[in-house]
């Protein structure tokens, strides 16, 4: 059985984290907007959601109808089945909308409500399970007959929920498939558009993030595990960050060079392995 769950590099790259709810101060609303599961902290503003940090907002907000902000690449598979478990067992009611992306993970958790509203130009991402691991032939065939067992439970879930067969679901996840909102709601999966009013763009948002997120989902691809990715961010972090804060030591225009040149090593990286994997490319 794989240890872990890996982000898919296609919806880590095309995850917006600076959309949010534009009104969310109501006490009777909950904003998932990062990575599912508390396995992932590639840095300080990726705002993981665990099945504890939902549990505690919805006891805190009590017998009330609760609305559930979304807006993440995914993460976790058994965290993202948890929290829409949680969700699921609050007797008031849950409205979902999705900002931005529900990705893989996020995907569940979106399934969660009664009513279940998404962005017109917003996202489902819906795809096979993910994970990176290394051993013989026996280890490697034993975790894909167990990744096709959860593959199966989404398949069924996304069957469910949106009315169609197991066949169709399968096809969607096969494909790794985007759904836009109207998509969505077409489907099945989602129940109406959101209004466009509720979404709006963070004034924190980080210049680097995109940066960030791109050679992680890069690195992602090389099969790099997750412990050396952090690191090498990290350290590479370590010796660009310093010097941003300081307008004497660099512009912004050198700090954006420094990022650039980290993403070509891990998209270098990426093209080295892809050719050892496929040796006739050479």
């Amino acid at each position: 059985m794989p240890k872990m769950f890996e982000l898919n590099p296609r919806a880590l790259e095309l995850w917006n984290p600076s959309l949010q709810a534009a009104d969310s101060d109501d006490e009777a609303t909950i904003s998932l907007t990062g990575i599912v599961g508390d396995e992932w902290p590639y840095d300080e503003y990726a705002r993981p959601f665990t099945l504890s940090r939902v549990d505690a907002a919805l006891r805190s907000i009590g017998d009330k109808r609760v609305t559930v902000y979304i807006n993440s690449p995914g993460g976790s598979m058994f965290e993202g089945i948890a929290i829409m478990n949680r969700l699921n067992q609050h007797k008031a009611g849950v409205t979902i909308k999705v900002m931005g992306l529900a990705g893989s993970a996020a995907s569940v958790v979106a399934l969660a409500g009664d009513r279940r509203e998404i962005g017109k130009t917003a996202f489902l991402f819906l795809h096979n399970c993910w994970t990176v691991l290394a051993g013989n032939r026996h280890e490697l065939r034993s975790v894909a007959d167990t990744l096709e067992e959860f593959d199966a439970s989404m398949r069924d879930l996304y069957a469910e929920k949106s009315g169609k067969t197991p066949e169709e679901a399968d096809e969607w996840m096969n494909a790794d498939t985007y759904f836009s909102g109207k998509s969505a709601v077409e489907v099945g999966l989602m129940t109406a558009l959101l209004d466009e009013s509720e979404v709006t763009i963070s004034a924190n948002a980080q210049a680097d993030l995109p940066a960030a997120r791109r050679i992680e989902a890069a690195l992602i691809k090389t099969g790099m595990p997750r412990s050396e990715r952090r690191k090498l961010i990290a350290e590479f972090k370590a010796g660009v960050m310093p010097a941003a804060q300081d307008p004497e030591l660099t512009s912004s225009a050198v700090i954006t060079q420094d990022w650039g040149d980290l993403i070509g090593i891990a998209e270098g990286i990426k093209a080295a392995m892809n050719q050892i994997r496929n040796p006739e490319t050479r």
